[in-house]
């Protein structure tokens, strides 16, 4: 998640990767749905994957050389690939790029050889945007799907985030004769929602209609609060955009009405939908300072409130921690933004569930403050 990190198959994919521009409409793909048509117009690494064979699972990612994101998630799916080479076919896909053939094989060359070891290639006829990315909804990039072993979509988002769960659920299926990989997946009905409301909220942005958009969020959520957990940081996102006022206020009422009376923040469980408890409160805060272009005033306060829990939560709750050190550096403090995430490696049990993609997320926010730029890969 898992934190709040992941946020969820939809929302997680559109916290933090590099906006598409806005694709054509198309026949809808949701969760549960046949695959669409492998088609592509160069194959750079690993043989040609002409279709999905009954039995295998597949990895479908979308990449382009000018998304930093999109460079971090390249040597993790390359692990995956490694991890599940006997039951797994990882194919990342160039698109939106208008890089020469020539130079997307430069780009991939530059990096290590380990690190690009799965089927790679590209298509520049937007085909596989129409038939996957706006089909399912999808407006970022880096962005997965995973392909069970009858050929189904049975999960979507952002391959940093969620992605090694998913695999790991899918696979094991192939085992169970009673239990699909697709019911194994969160609840389809939900999500399939999820993707409505928010298809329509970027229906309304396109339009540059951003009051809109914010109006029809807020009604979303108040007439069913059980979406929160996956929709809140959109409307953070515009409300930070139009009213950022509004929303500093929100945020500080949210803070003084679940801040512990006696200032201890103990270990505990994230619900996954219920908004109830600290640390639901914490972590809503924790995604909120991946906001960018806020005021200094508004990541002080996250910084502020974050501050005490993540010096007790240390090696408890990773995503705590990282929200404090992100709102930390966005607030002006670097060193202590570095040194916050230097404290939190040292915590961290390397034969932890998903300890190795955990390290490598914060790895790579570390070298970005380090280097003076946003976790999103913008230099400031």
């Amino acid at each position: 998640m898992t934190s709040i990190k992941t946020i969820s198959l939809f929302a997680g994919a559109l916290l933090c990767g590099n906006a598409l521009s806005a694709p054509p409409k198309t026949n809808l793909l949701s969760i549960g749905d046949p695959a669409p048509e492998l088609k592509v117009s160069k194959w750079f690494k690993g043989g040609p994957v002409d279709s999905f064979q009954e039995g295998h699972v597949y990895v479908v990612e979308f990449w382009a050389t000018w998304c930093p994101p999109c460079k971090t998630a390249i040597p993790h799916l390359s692990k995956l690939a490694q991890k599940y080479k006997d039951s797994v076919t990882v194919i990342g896909v160039n698109i939106s790029d208008k890089a020469s053939d020539q130079a997307i094989e430069e780009f991939l060359d530059s990096m290590k050889p380990e690190e690009t070891q799965y089927h790679i290639a590209r298509d520049n006829t937007d085909f596989m945007i129409k038939q996957w990315l706006s089909a399912a909804g999808q407006k970022t990039i880096p962005n997965a799907f995973v392909v069970d072993q009858k050929g189904k979509v049975v999960w979507i988002g952002n391959p940093m985030r969620g992605l090694d769960t998913a695999l790991e659920q899918v696979v094991a299926s192939s085992s169970d004769s009673t239990t699909s990989a697709q019911a194994k997946m969160p609840d389809q009905a939900y999500l399939l929602k999820i993707r409505s409301i928010l298809q329509r909220r970027f229906d309304y942005t396109e339009l540059g209609k951003q009051a809109e958009a914010l109006a029809y969020l807020t009604g979303a959520l108040d007439a069913d609060p059980t979406l929160h957990h996956d929709l809140f940081i959109h409307r953070y996102r515009l409300l930070a955009s139009l009213d950022e006022a509004q929303l500093i206020r929100e945020l500080q009422f949210i803070a003084d009405q679940n801040r512990p009376k006696d200032g201890i923040f103990a270990k505990g469980t994230f619900p996954n939908i219920q908004r109830t408890g600290t640390y639901t409160y914490l972590h809503e805060l924790a995604s909120t300072s991946y906001i960018q272009d806020a005021s200094p005033q508004f990541y002080q306060l996250l910084e502020k409130e974050l501050k005490a829990a993540a010096e007790q939560l240390q090696g408890t709750d990773n995503w705590v921690v990282q929200g404090y050190a992100r709102s930390a550096y966005m607030a002006g403090d670097t060193k202590g933004a570095i040194e916050a995430l230097k404290r939190l490696l040292t915590q961290i049990d390397p034969k932890s569930a998903n300890a190795e993609h955990t390290i490598d997320t914060i790895q790579q926010d570390l070298w970005n403050y380090q280097r003076g730029c946003l976790a999103e890969g913008r230099r400031l």
